[in-house]
């Protein structure tokens, strides 16, 4: 372990609970890189979409309490 992660953390190395220092732990393969930003790629074109800008609008809206319609969330991963 880093002498710079036990000062700027406090954490010693008796009570650090993983076998790696957090430098190995924080290493990202060139292959999950690769599927992270093809992931990410998605995530923008799906948010630069022209329904989902209109969302975004709507929502910019409804919080400025200027809103024409009803908006509704769903979320069901929170269940």
């Amino acid at each position: 372990m880093s002498r710079h992660f036990e000062a700027a953390s406090g954490i010693r190395t008796t009570t650090y609970p993983f076998l790696e220092s957090p430098e190995v732990i924080t290493e990202i393969s060139a292959t999950d890189k690769e599927v992270l930003r093809l992931l990410a790629a998605r995530k923008m074109e799906i948010a630069a979409h022209p329904q989902n800008l209109e969302r975004k609008d709507l929502w910019y809206r409804h919080n400025n309490l200027e809103g024409s319609r009803p908006m509704v969330l769903a979320q069901i991963q929170d269940c």
